[in-house]
């Protein structure tokens, strides 16, 4: 029996509650972290992140993570027979992100400025796509009847 070399520890990952995603050329970039204080600067009030973790991945991965995460949600939440809640602010702040450092009253108006369109999006990729492939082309009717993705 080949022994295998020590393998360097794996680093933990901890909660997050703030995430973005950067895309390049070549790639992407996620960074995770947790919301800290809320600071006075000047006359504006700006919301301080801690940054926790950063991943960076190929545009495939990317494409590939974010497939399988819709479709596991959407299959959670059938067998649950549940919807997953997100409040219609933090949706539109998803969909159209408020530029950086707004006080809270002006978020509050930048996202009732926002479209109607916005939510019909959001609630349009949350439908079951089970009768798409991952490319988007509709799948074969008996594939569709099929239980599963």
């Amino acid at each position: 029996m080949t022994q295998q070399p020590p393998q360097p520890p794996m680093p933990v990952g901890g909660y997050a509650d703030v995430f973005d995603l950067t895309l390049g050329a070549y790639g992407a970039s996620f960074r995770f972290g947790v919301n800290g204080p809320v600071i006075q600067q000047g006359a504006q009030q700006v919301q301080q992140v801690e940054i926790t973790t950063r991943v960076f991945m190929s545009l495939e991965h990317l494409k590939a993570l974010a497939y399988v995460v819709h479709r596991e949600v959407i299959r959670h939440e059938k067998k649950m027979g549940i919807v997953i809640p997100l409040a219609d602010s933090v949706i539109t702040q998803l969909l159209y992100p408020p530029p950086p450092n707004m006080t809270p009253v002006a978020l509050e108006a930048y996202m009732t400025s926002m479209s109607p369109v916005a939510m019909a999006e959001w609630k349009a990729f949350w439908q079951d796509k089970g009768a798409m492939s991952p490319n988007g082309a509709a799948k074969d009717p008996a594939a569709i009847a099929a239980p599963g993705f």
